[in-house]
């Protein structure tokens, strides 16, 4: 009995161990990212070494760093989870515009406690549902007749994260900052009534919102 669990065992460490090495170097998508530049890749693992660093030193890493080293257009890699990045307007046009392309990955997951299950993190039927529905709110036209609320509110916005950093010295979970941010922006221009969530951090109507 004990031989034939290990058989399994074995068994299914192999299989996995199949499917990881061809996920990572033979998959299509695996063939795709090998025509693009990038940082150098560790069999097995990608970059994955790589992201051992401070946030700063990522954030500045992928959207400096490596793009002034390989081009607009560089790939990364997590175990088997690959990474096309791209900063050409067109390409990103392109999958924007897409209709079928429209599915979230699984990163998005991080921001869910956040954001919740909107049309930002929302995938499939779902997102496409609710995007036909918002889409004529959000018309150019619409949009340019708030054009001075929304200057305003980030304006504000930065001057508040300015002093709260001590003028970029200090680090901040910027997260609550666009909240309010935002609370005070759709508040203004959907209801025309100013919050001042921005500056009014304990305001009972602020904190009913977390509540």
């Amino acid at each position: 009995m004990l031989g034939s669990l290990l058989i399994g065992l074995v068994t299914l460490i192999a299989s996995v161990l199949t499917y990881y090495v061809y996920q990572f170097w033979f998959s299509r998508a695996a063939k795709f990212m090998r025509k693009y530049p990038g940082p150098k890749k560790v069999f097995l693992l990608g970059n994955a070494l790589d992201l051992n660093k401070p946030n700063e030193e990522l954030t500045r890493n992928a959207n400096f760093e490596y793009p002034r080293k390989y081009g607009p257009r560089y790939t990364i890699s997590v175990g088997n989870r690959n990474y096309f990045t791209s900063s050409r307007a067109k390409d990103i046009e392109k999958l924007l515009s897409s209709s079928s392309h429209i599915n979230k990955g699984i990163e998005y997951n991080f921001v869910m406690p956040w954001l919740g299950e909107g049309l930002l993190t929302s995938k499939g039927s779902k997102w496409l549902s609710h995007r036909k529905l918002l889409t004529p709110s959000f018309h150019f036209k619409i949009l340019e007749e708030f054009m001075e609320v929304f200057n305003g509110q980030s304006a504000l916005f930065v001057k508040i994260l300015g002093k709260d950093s001590e003028g970029g010295k200090k680090a901040l979970e910027i997260s609550q900052y666009i909240t309010l941010c935002t609370l005070d922006i759709i508040c203004e221009t959907a209801m025309g009534k100013s919050m001042n969530a921005q500056r009014e951090k304990a305001s009972p109507y602020v904190r009913a919102i977390y509540e």
